[in-house]
């Protein structure tokens, strides 16, 4: 089936209010993901996407929906709420492989490869992901979520790790990378006298940092 690009917006905007629907209906309740046509959901799916966006911060419609089967692959999903689907996305088949702002938290992203993929903003907590911050694209985390992530055995010299969240990461920050006031270091290590001195100037939280 193939539909114009305008028809597959205005189906994209009824099965969002039909979603929207269900979930008001059955707010009292377990709700079910909803299995929709494999073929008609791949169709729309850059549309529903989109949609996704529109009041997102009242409902994810994503959450409603049984991703499982469906490929993401040439889909723009950066500035995407995934919390909480079942949704299988490949970083270095999404659009541009960029993930800047998507919310991914809690999908299994193990054995998936984040080289040469954008990631500021990205939320990467409890994804089990395996990041090397010297391949991601332009060597920035910026704002990026890593909470919990295993970095310990990652360099992160010339790495943009401003306003990152690196809280119980084992990273090991140098004097050459980039951090400012907002960059969440507890359960790393600092290295060296001058990258000492800037989390101290900073004034960075200190509770648990191994200085």
């Amino acid at each position: 089936m193939k539909f114009s690009f305008k028809q597959r917006q205005e189906i994209a905007m009824l099965l969002k209010e039909e979603l929207i629907t269900y979930k008001i209906a059955n707010k009292h309740k377990k709700i079910e993901r909803v299995k929709l046509d494999k073929n008609l959901l791949e169709e729309i799916l850059q549309e529903l996407v989109i949609a996704s966006h529109i009041n997102a911060s009242k409902f994810n419609i994503l959450k409603l929906i049984d991703f499982e089967g469906i490929s993401f692959d040439n889909i723009k999903i950066r500035d995407t709420n995934f919390e909480g689907t079942n949704a299988n996305i490949d970083p270095q088949k999404v659009r541009n492989k960029n993930l800047n702002n998507t919310n991914l938290k809690g999908l299994d992203m193990s054995n998936k490869s984040f080289d040469n993929v954008l990631v500021k903003g990205a939320n990467l907590e409890d994804t089990n992901a395996d990041i090397d911050p010297q391949k991601v694209r332009d060597k920035s985390l910026y704002k990026t979520n890593l909470k919990g992530l295993d970095m310990s055995s990652k360099s992160f010299e010339s790495v943009d790790a401003e306003s990152t969240n690196l809280e119980n990461t084992g990273a090991c920050i140098t004097s050459s990378t980039l951090i400012d006031e907002n960059t969440i270091l507890e359960g790393c290590k600092v290295e060296f006298e001058e990258a000492k001195k800037k989390v101290k100037t900073l004034n960075l939280r200190k509770k648990e940092i191994y200085l």
